[in-house]
């Protein structure tokens, strides 16, 4: 009687495994599908652009400009990437694009026009599929630490269209958006990929005027300039002033209303 017991144990655990596995798989292929159908994607505010150095508010710079996204104080994803299967991704879209509808996969956002942001160290690494810190337990809110400083360094080199954008962070499970938060700039790109010559300013910032004239050495100048006082050969240079700066790129200066 003993012996017909274990053969019948030993006959059950291979479909026992098998119902495990089914489950599991189950589990995989429709959570994304019944998540999705009962929560709908929510925007849950506005990022704050940051100088990565002195985290002062930023509202524009060029292509090689580090800035830190700054997500609103106590922003989580709704599980943790341990327990729970969630993600952070970022994404550069057009303003056109529906944020809430985006998938994303490998290195980012699934579609044309539609990009990660990079890292502003220039090593091509987009951010895409990050881990939250994991929880003690399942169903707790999902952490987010703070991203890396990011730059349109990548954007230019890619020669992006120059146009109004979303950039921002999502919480994503299994690829679908769950909650995102973004903010709209204005990207302006010169021909040649050229990172010195991409202009980019938030949307809520005033247009901006051109830089500066430089010399070839990327130095800025500002032409001797002299008045002239008196009468005939007793004309006398009252001043003359030249600057010359070091910087090879000034900060562009507000344009003048009419």
């Amino acid at each position: 009687m003993a012996r017909t017991t274990d053969r019948r144990t030993r006959r059950r655990w291979p479909r026992v495994l098998m119902a495990a596995t089914v489950v599991g798989l189950t589990w995989l292929l429709t959570g994304p599908v019944v998540w999705a159908a009962a929560e709908p994607p929510v925007d849950a505010g506005d990022v704050e652009l940051l100088e990565a150095g002195d985290r002062d508010a930023l509202s524009g710079g060029d292509g090689n400009t580090a800035f830190i996204v700054q997500l609103p104080e106590g922003s989580t994803c709704p599980g943790d990437s341990f327990h729970d299967q969630w993600r952070i991704q970022s994404f550069m879209v057009p303003t056109t694009a529906d944020v809430g509808s985006l998938s994303y996969g490998v290195i980012g956002p699934e579609g044309t026009d539609q990009h990660a942001l990079f890292g502003a160290d220039f090593a091509a690494r987009s951010f895409a599929n990050v881990l939250t810190p994991a929880n003690a337990v399942a169903g707790q809110p999902g952490r987010i630490e703070t991203p890396p400083a990011f730059s349109f360094g990548v954007a230019a080199e890619e020669m992006i269209t120059p146009g109004d954008y979303r950039i921002g962070i999502a919480c994503t499970y299994f690829g679908t958006t769950a909650l995102f938060w973004d903010v709209e700039v204005v990207i302006t790109a010169a021909s040649g990929g050229d990172p010195d010559e991409l202009r980019w300013r938030l949307a809520s910032a005033p247009e901006q005027a051109g830089r500066a004239p430089t010399s070839s050495d990327g130095r800025s100048w500002i032409v001797p300039t002299f008045v002239v006082v008196g009468l005939g050969a007793a004309a006398v240079p009252v001043a003359t002033v030249v600057l010359r700066g070091r910087s090879r790129r000034l900060t562009p200066l507000p344009k003048e209303s009419s």
